[in-house]
């Protein structure tokens, strides 16, 4: 049966795409995902070389460095492993992508360029704490409500000399562990973990198709863009939104959220009414795979119990 049948609010993606005839993702003794994405994790000697041809043509060559300076070539381990996971992503039933090309696209869109200590979107911030560098990612309203529990002072998110004040009287790493409390994005260079994820292997799904169901909880840039890559490669998408906080990439162009967003099935609903919350759940339950990238409590919250789930073969 259908998860999505008798429920009201579903519509197309913008645009729907014709249907294409890609080989699903991992099927057919294709590559071992898990142990493709273990290798990229695990790190490894990087292709500075063809790294650097990317680079010489043109790829992202306008968004790093600083807004009035000349341009900085992208990190060369960065477009090195989005080369390879492009690489990976057609030997698993991919279209033919280009990688590094991707993390340009939203700039690209927009007309947006590199910032120097700013980020190209506008809401990442290097900024000089009492001992280091800090970047304090604020895209969330969330993650602004929280600075005076960060700063551990009553300041105004919006008064940013005070807010680079006090981040100066504290010390990266008591910033770093008050983040992880608050949930904020914070991050010290140099401190990265060598495998910044884990992969856990779950069940095996009784369920087999030839085009898997994706049930997509993400919004903005990364979880729609693995969305879109797993519709090209011939999966059946549905977005999944709230209604009253939808994607907040609705927001900006147009034509960027179109991109990412081509072609899916969206289904809105009222996490706080108890038919929001079964559609979501009988959807999650149905689901071959869930994409979200929320902090753990929100999936509580929406009922889903996400260790079930996995050890079901979601």
């Amino acid at each position: 049966m259908d998860p999505l049948r008798g429920y009201s609010e579903v519509r197309p993606g913008p645009n729907p795409a014709p249907p294409r005839c890609y080989r699903p993702v991992g099927m057919d003794g294709g590559p071992d995902p898990v142990r493709l994405l273990e290798d990229l994790l695990a790190g490894g000697p990087v292709d500075e070389a063809g790294a650097s041809e990317i680079c010489d043509n043109g790829v992202d060559d306008d968004l790093t460095g600083p807004a009035d300076g000349a341009a900085r070539q992208a990190p060369a381990a960065i477009v090195d492993v989005m080369r390879r996971l492009a690489d990976h992503y057609v030997a698993l039933g991919g279209d033919p992508t280009d990688g590094p090309a991707l993390l340009g696209e939203r700039a690209a869109l927009a007309g947006m360029g590199r910032r120097g200590a700013t980020s190209v979107g506008g809401n990442a911030y290097l900024m000089v704490a009492g001992e280091g560098v800090v970047c304090v990612n604020l895209a969330r309203p969330d993650d602004l409500a929280a600075l005076p529990a960060l700063l551990g002072a009553d300041v105004d998110p919006t008064d940013w000399r005070s807010v680079e004040r006090l981040i100066g009287r504290l010390d990266s790493a008591e910033l770093a562990g008050r983040a992880d409390l608050l949930g904020v994005p914070l991050g010290v260079p140099g401190t990265a973990p060598t495998r910044p994820a884990t992969v856990t292997v779950g069940g095996t799904s009784p369920r087999c198709s030839d085009r898997p169901l994706v049930v997509e909880l993400g919004s903005l840039w990364a979880a729609p863009l693995c969305g879109d890559l797993l519709r090209r490669a011939g999966c059946r998408v549905v977005k999944v939104e709230s209604r009253a906080r939808p994607d907040g990439a609705r927001s900006g162009p147009a034509s960027f959220f179109d991109l990412l967003n081509t072609g899916k099935e969206s289904v809105v609903v009222d996490p706080s009414a108890a038919d929001g919350l079964e559609a979501v759940q009988r959807l999650v339950s149905a689901a071959d795979v869930v994409v979200e990238s929320s902090r753990p409590r929100v999936m509580g919250q929406w009922g889903i119990d996400v260790e079930a789930l996995v050890d079901a073969g979601t």
